[in-house]
């Protein structure tokens, strides 16, 4: 290979170099973006407790009617949840369904007070 060959691959990699640091600093700009996006998210996700008197009711009604053992199980089934996702939801209080499984849980409870009613 002539000199002229080697100043051109030395080019071209100091080329894919410089490519490769602006692009990786753009990564890390846009991951440093998302975090602060979700963390502000998050700031103004409702947590249970004294803010939400309605997810509160539904909780109290869900325990009546989840009292019977094994029918916690039978309802994370349902909603495609693990058992441990109901106990948060139910029990410990330290999480909340998504708007689908609440209105699957609203639907749920719904249909178990009505066979109660009967």
């Amino acid at each position: 290979m002539s000199h002229v060959t080697y100043s051109v691959f030395i080019d071209f990699l100091t080329e894919l170099g410089e490519a490769a640091f602006n692009a990786s600093r753009e990564a890390i700009k846009a991951r440093q973006s998302e975090k602060r996006r979700r963390s502000a998210l998050s700031r103004n996700a409702l947590k249970p407790g004294s803010e939400t008197p309605l997810w509160n009711e539904m909780k109290n009604r869900l325990q009546f009617h989840t009292s019977k053992h094994g029918s916690k199980a039978i309802l994370a089934r349902e909603l495609g949840l693990p058992r441990q996702r109901i106990h948060q939801f139910l029990r410990e209080g330290s999480a909340m369904p998504d708007a689908e499984r609440t209105l699957l849980l609203l639907t749920w409870l719904i249909n178990q007070e009505n066979q109660t009613n009967s």
